[in-house]
C-alpha cells in the first residue's frame, strides 16, 4: 500500500529486445577540484536480459565509482533455471563472493 516508483522503457508498439536497458538511477555529486564537473558516484541499472515470452529474465547492476569509473559492486542476473538468480558481489579478479 506504499508508494511505487516505476521506470518503464516505452517502446511503443515495438517488441522488447534482449539487453534493453529498462531503467537507471544515478547518484551524482562533485569532487574537490572542479565543482562545475559532475561525478557519478553510484548508479543502479536494470536490463531485460532475455525478452522471449515466458522466459523473461532481468539483469540488475548496482555500481559505485572506483577511481572515477563505475564498476559493479553487485550484479543480479535471472537464470534460465526456474527460481534461480545468479549473484556476483565485487569486481575484478578478487571477487568477495559468488554463488
Amino acid at each position: 500500500t506504499g508508494p511505487i516508483l516505476t521506470l518503464e522503457n516505452t517502446r511503443g508498439d515495438n517488441a522488447g529486445v534482449d539487453d534493453d536497458e529498462v531503467g537507471e538511477i544515478r547518484f551524482v555529486g562533485r569532487d574537490t577540484v572542479n565543482t562545475s564537473t559532475p561525478q557519478t558516484y553510484g548508479q543502479i541499472k536494470s536490463f531485460a536480459a532475455e525478452t522471449d515470452s515466458g522466459d523473461e529474465r532481468g539483469k540488475l547492476h548496482i555500481q559505485v565509482a572506483n577511481d572515477g569509473t563505475l564498476v559493479d559492486g553487485v550484479l543480479l542476473l535471472g537464470s534460465d533455471t526456474a527460481g534461480e538468480v545468479d549473484v556476483t558481489i565485487g569486481s575484478g579478479s578478487d571477487l568477495w563472493f559468488r554463488c
